[in-house]
């Protein structure tokens, strides 16, 4: 075996694609959900009045213990139940920090 090849087995391997971010993304600190004032509930609830479907969206939201942020289409509204989807992902409205059109 010539030295190029035997070299090439010692490479880093990621097998697991995807596994580097995760465990960065677990060592980052967990913060506890801020409670919304009275005057930041009343906006969230006259912006979630207005959305329709389509609307294009920067969300921010609390989801296993941190804040993030996803931008996207929404995809659809469920007042009833209290949830909407967007990027493929159903978030609780008692969880939503910040809505922007964009």
């Amino acid at each position: 075996m010539d030295n190029r090849k035997r070299a090439r087995q010692f490479l880093p391997f990621n097998g697991l694609k995807g596994y580097g971010k995760l465990l960065t993304e677990a060592r980052e600190e967990e913060e506890e959900e801020r409670p919304l004032s009275e005057d930041r509930a009343q906006k969230l609830d006259n912006i979630l009045g207005h959305l329709r479907k389509g609307d294009h969206l920067r969300l921010t939201f609390y989801e296993s213990g941190r804040y993030r942020t996803l931008e996207g289409m929404l995809e659809s509204i469920d007042r009833p139940w209290h949830f909407l989807r967007l990027g493929g992902k159903n978030i609780s409205f008692r969880h939503i920090w910040e809505i922007r059109k964009i």
